[in-house]
């Protein structure tokens, strides 16, 4: 009899348990972000040619500074184990056309065991250094470092600007962020902590979009969906460089 009663007593705990989670897994919460700001920085130029020199361009460089975290903020996020902000870059060929992601990363909002960046002075606010190289400067500085570029590149960025995102809905300037439980497989991800670059390919020609989610970085999940910047980079323009030796 007694185990008979053990045996129920236990079924129902696990029975309540199961509940308790089930609603733990429905519950989101929304966390308001300050947006960070976007900036197009500087055409990379290159001087190519052996002895008849012409300027073309490496590439393009833009900063975004992260999220400003404040103490509400940061207790909603250590309730969904949210320790780092998932960065996302991405590019759209045309106006139209969906966006296709050149790098994926997640910056780190606090050390394990520690506090959140809402103890850092504006002044200190972390700030990301990113830049899109032609494919011919891309690999490494050896590369950069040529007098004549490899696959004949003579691209010059003629037009470099920033405007207001295509992919925001409204003229807010937080975010507002949806933490939930995570769905789809785990993925890890590289740390990025003051610069990045990718390889835009043969041409720039587009516009670059930044976005962010919340990331749990020990267990590589995501805990919510991106969002937009309020700005974007433009590249709407480039010119075909001629009469350097190298072609």
């Amino acid at each position: 009899m007694n185990i008979l009663r053990l045996s129920l007593f236990c079924l129902t705990l696990l029975v309540l348990s199961s509940c308790h989670y089930g609603t733990a897994l429905k519950e989101e919460y929304h966390v308001t972000l300050l947006k960070g700001v976007l900036r197009a920085e500087k055409i990379i130029p290159w001087k190519i040619g052996k002895k008849v020199k012409r300027e073309v361009s490496m590439g393009f460089q833009f900063s975004f500074d992260i999220p400003r975290i404040d103490p509400d903020s940061e207790k909603k996020f250590r309730e969904f184990g949210v320790d780092s902000l998932l960065i996302k870059i991405v590019y759209f060929e045309k106006e139209s056309s969906p966006g296709e992601a050149m790098d994926t990363f997640y910056f780190p909002l606090a050390e394990q065991g520690s506090s959140f960046l809402t103890s850092l002075s504006p002044s200190f606010w972390p700030r990301i250094i990113y830049r899109v190289f032609y494919a011919a400067a891309y690999p490494s500085n050896d590369f950069r470092n040529r007098s004549c570029p490899l696959f004949s590149h003579n691209k010059k960025i003629a037009s470099f600007d920033i405007q207001k995102s295509s992919s925001l809905r409204g003229e807010k300037k937080s975010w507002n962020l949806k933490l939930s439980t995570p769905k789809g497989m785990v993925k890890k991800f590289e740390l990025a902590l003051e610069s990045g670059s990718a390889n835009g390919g043969m041409s720039l020609k587009g516009r670059y979009g930044v976005f962010i989610a919340p990331f749990n970085s020990v267990q590589g999940i995501q805990r919510g969906e991106f969002l937009p910047y309020r700005e974007e980079l433009i590249v709407s323009s480039e010119e075909n460089v001629m009469g350097s030796d190298c072609l």
